[in-house]
């Protein structure tokens, strides 16, 4: 995310929305990952691996708020 981030105000025009793909890829990967620790926390016994997971859970908003900035961004240059 974040050299998809530098490159955006520098990049070629024709080169942008492969970096909004890229940031999109960044961000599904994000939230499925996200979907399948959700599924697997209830059989996960140890509760400190549990607490540990939950807690990595919490970094996958920001993932998904950086690349919606990167597409409103991409959107801007492409309007």
């Amino acid at each position: 995310m974040t050299l998809a981030e530098a490159l955006l105000p520098v990049a070629n025009r024709n080169v942008v929305t492969d970096v909004a793909a890229a940031t999109e890829a960044a961000r599904a990967a994000a939230t499925t990952a996200r979907l399948n620790v959700e599924i697997n926390l209830g059989g996960i016994r140890d509760e400190q691996a549990r607490a540990a997971l939950r807690e990595t859970l919490g970094h996958v908003d920001p993932v998904v708020d950086r690349a919606a900035a990167v597409e409103r961004a991409v959107r801007a240059i492409l309007s």
